[in-house]
């Protein structure tokens, strides 16, 4: 009998047979059976290109042209950039080399193709330009300008857009004329130590216009200088703004008497002057002005009447007489100041005609050494030029007078003044004039790039010939035993049209007294006098001494300086003054100067924290005359009464305030304490400055100063009935 089983039973009995089975219990599990790991391909790593590069690879092909650092291809171990405590990042991923421009695009062998490619289009150098010399010759005119390269997406450089032109003066062949009047047209762009012109052209886009407009200013000046206008014409010699050899009485002297010397020596075999017997017979005024000793002659004149007397200057003048007359010139010998010129003769000649001759040249000698300066000099006196205030720079050319005396301080008595007020005076005649301080002034340039230094003294004067007195500065330097003296030129610094025309002697009126420095003295001694004083006549006693203020010019200027006139206020004003005072400095204040009558003691606490703590100087100040009072409340009481002769007092502290601070800052402004000058469209007066001085370039050349319009704010308005009726009807 058979029997069928499916599937389904066979699985179930297998499963059965199974669960009877005896399991083992693990508690841990097996360990498996290690893996076999698959072998790894291992790849042989190039090294970077830039170290597997030949060293004698075609470099121009690595790096055709200009771009950006690449590390990978530059074999060069080149680090950049700053980490604190380690070497510098190399070159891979190195922003800071790709940030710089390179120059491998301009190698020698980069620019050996270059010169390749570029030489069949060159020309030979041109003959007879083998040396630089030759080369300013030929071409006198020298442009100068740049090139700058990027490794950037931008080409484009604002720089490169200016143009330099240089030319020498002395390549234009200019006369006396032309060349003055050019220099007036170029100012400041001509280098009289090198006699280089420079023009220098930056408002046009493109560098083409500012080539052409360089060359078109030079043109317009060159032809400019030559133009004579017609009233140049009726300049006398006493007008000119110096001495001038060409066509003064002093060459058609000098061109007559050569005439006569060589007629004296026509029949004459022996050689004895040779610059006047080698003249031709039918020689004319030019041959004469060509003569090599005429020349130095006419240079000696001029030096002694352009740029003032000095030893120097008389050696010269002394040799060009004694070369000029045919005479042996020997030493010179200064006694008490003068120049004694002797001059010896050459040989002995018994002749009567010789020795009259010899008569007539050294009697010509003497007129021109003694006659010629002082004349000139009476010219100058006497010419109106003096008289004009307005032509301050062709004033300041020629050189002024001076008074030699042998004054010596322990020959003049003690000089006192009255220390607590600081006014000096008590000239002998003028007993009403009183100085308050001395400044050494050297801002003043006059034609041919000289320097005209002023000494400046502020006083007032209260005298009813105040304008006839003729007063005169005596310099004092530690380097010399006796003092410069020189007429003192006086500007009142109050206008009469401010209150009317006041009787003579009625106020005391406020002056600068001007004291100009001759040049032979300001050059070697540029430091200005230890001490000047002014008196009555030149080689007077000094009855005055005022110790120059002098600051020294070499520190960069600072912005701004504020001058305060004198404070005199016996209230408590601390609150408001500081409140004044932290506004300025955040206007851009540099520094602030007082000047104090009296001050209440807390005002005068603030003062003292100011100076120690930030840029405050103040000085006390009383009024000048002893007629002045000087106790606080008559002298208040004095000044409410006189009110147009406090406000005279007033110009004098602020313009010694402005002549203190004008050598250490660029501008220096005049307020009160009541007074703020506050922008509009800007946060500080700096700022408002440059915006002007960007606006108009030329402002700060043509203006001396600048105003600003003044607005009222008072503490508190006083309302009409009017008004107080709107304001109770707006309230209801």
């Amino acid at each position: 009998m058979s029997s069928f089983v499916s599937n389904g039973d066979k699985s179930d009995a297998t499963e059965l047979d199974e669960d009877r089975k005896f399991r083992k219990l693990d508690l841990y599990r097996p360990k498996e059976a290690p893996k076999q790991k698959r072998a790894e391909i291992k790849y042989d790593v190039p090294q970077p290109r830039s170290e597997r590069m030949p060293v004698d690879q075609d470099w121009t092909s690595v790096w055709p042209t200009a771009q950006s650092f690449r590390p990978s291809v530059v074999p060069l171990p080149l680090r950049q950039g700053y980490r604190e405590k380690g070497a510098p990042p190399g070159k891979y991923a190195n922003l800071e080399l790709m940030k710089v421009p390179n120059f491998l695009h301009l190698t020698p062998a980069h620019l050996a193709k270059h010169v390749k490619v570029l030489r069949p289009f060159c020309t030979p150098w041109p003959a007879g330009l083998e040396t630089d010399e030759k080369c300013e010759e030929h071409f006198p005119v020298e442009v100068i300008d740049s090139d700058y390269c990027h490794a950037s997406p931008s080409i484009r450089d604002a720089r490169s857009r200016i143009v330099t032109l240089r030319v020498k003066l002395s390549d234009l062949e200019l006369d006396y004329h032309a060349r003055d009047k050019l220099l007036r047209l170029v100012g400041d762009r001509y280098d009289a130590a090198t006699d280089i012109l420079t023009i220098v052209t930056d408002r046009c886009p493109l560098k083409k216009q500012n080539y052409d407009y360089a060359h078109y200013l030079l043109t317009a000046v060159y032809h400019e200088s030559w133009k004579t206008e017609p009233w140049e014409a009726d300049k006398a010699e006493s007008d000119m703004e110096c001495y001038l050899w060409e066509k003064s009485r002093s060459e058609a002297n000098a061109v007559g008497f050569v005439k006569r010397m060589q007629q004296s020596l026509a029949g004459q075999e022996e050689i004895t002057l040779p610059h006047v017997q080698h003249l031709p017979p039918d020689f004319s005024d030019d041959d004469v002005k060509g003569v090599a000793q005429v020349k130095d002659y006419a240079e000696a004149v001029c030096e002694i009447h352009n740029e003032g007397e000095s030893l120097q200057s008389w050696d010269k003048y002394k040799r060009s007489v004694c070369s000029l007359l045919g005479l042996k010139h020997s030493e010179l010998s200064p006694l008490a100041g003068e120049v004694h010129a002797s001059c010896s003769w050459r040989r002995v000649v018994p002749t009567p005609r010789a020795l009259t001759l010899f008569l007539v040249l050294v009697g010509f000698g003497l007129v021109l050494f003694i006659y010629l300066p002082r004349s000139f000099e009476e010219r100058l006196v006497r010419s109106p030029r003096r008289r004009i205030p307005v032509l301050l720079a062709y004033e300041g050319e020629a050189e002024v007078h001076t008074f030699f005396c042998d004054t010596h301080t322990t020959q003049c008595p003690r000089i006192e003044f009255t220390p607590a007020s600081g006014w000096q005076g008590g000239i002998p005649g003028v007993p009403d004039l009183h100085l308050l301080s001395a400044h050494y002034d050297t801002r003043v340039w006059v034609h041919g790039g000289k320097n005209r230094h002023y000494v400046r003294l502020l006083g007032v004067i209260k005298s009813e010939d105040a304008d006839s007195l003729r007063f005169f500065c005596q310099m004092w330097y530690q380097e010399l035993p006796h003092p410069i003296v020189v007429e003192s030129d006086r500007t009142e610094i109050w206008l009469p049209a401010w209150d009317g025309r006041s009787p003579p002697g009625r106020y005391y009126r406020p002056f600068i007294f001007s004291c100009p420095v001759p040049f032979n003295v300001s050059s070697p001694l540029n430091s200005g006098p230890a001490n000047v004083s002014l008196v009555a006549e030149p080689c007077a006693c000094p009855p005055n001494s005022l110790a120059l203020s002098k600051t020294p010019e070499k520190d960069p200027k600072r912005g701004i300086a504020v001058c305060v006139k004198g404070l005199d206020f016996p209230e408590d004003i601390s609150a408001r003054l500081v409140e004044w005072l932290e506004l300025q400095f955040l206007l851009g204040a540099d520094t602030v100067f007082f000047y104090i009558f009296q001050v209440h003691p807390k005002v005068d606490l603030i003062l003292r924290y100011y100076r120690r703590f930030r840029r405050v100087q103040f000085e006390r100040i009383q009024l000048p005359g002893l007629d002045e009072p000087h106790i606080p409340a008559k002298r208040r009481q004095y000044l409410t009464n006189n009110t147009w002769q406090k406000r005279r007092h007033e110009l004098v502290p602020y313009n010694d305030c402005y002549y203190r601070h004008i050598p250490t800052h660029e501008f220096v402004l005049l307020v009160d304490i009541d007074e703020v000058i506050l922008p509009r469209r800007h946060s500080t007066w700096q700022e408002l400055l440059n915006d002007i001085v960007s606006t108009k370039p030329k402002m700060l050349a043509t203006y001396a100063s600048l105003a600003v319009p003044n607005v009222y704010f008072f503490d508190h308005f006083e309302q009409s009935g009017t008004a107080d009726t709107m304001i109770q009807e707006e309230e209801l």
